[in-house]
């Protein structure tokens, strides 16, 4: 199955969060899921770390990026 992912869900999988539902986590893990994460996602990132308001997502933009393509 194919999913859209927000940049919300993208940081709480990153950072292994609790505030994500356990249910989202497996499907993101599913490697038999298409998950797509918009480009912009990355800007809004690199915004939130650019203005230190997620200095708990220690991961780069470059390392997201990779992932995510």
């Amino acid at each position: 199955m194919n999913y859209l992912i927000d940049t919300q869900i993208l940081i709480w999988h990153q950072l292994n969060s609790e505030k994500m539902n356990p249910r989202f986590f497996s499907l993101l893990n599913d490697a038999s899921n298409t998950i797509c994460v918009s480009p912009i996602s990355l800007f809004e990132i690199a915004i939130k770390q650019k203005i230190g308001k997620l200095p708990e997502l220690d991961t780069l933009i470059a390392e997201l990026g990779e992932l995510i393509v």
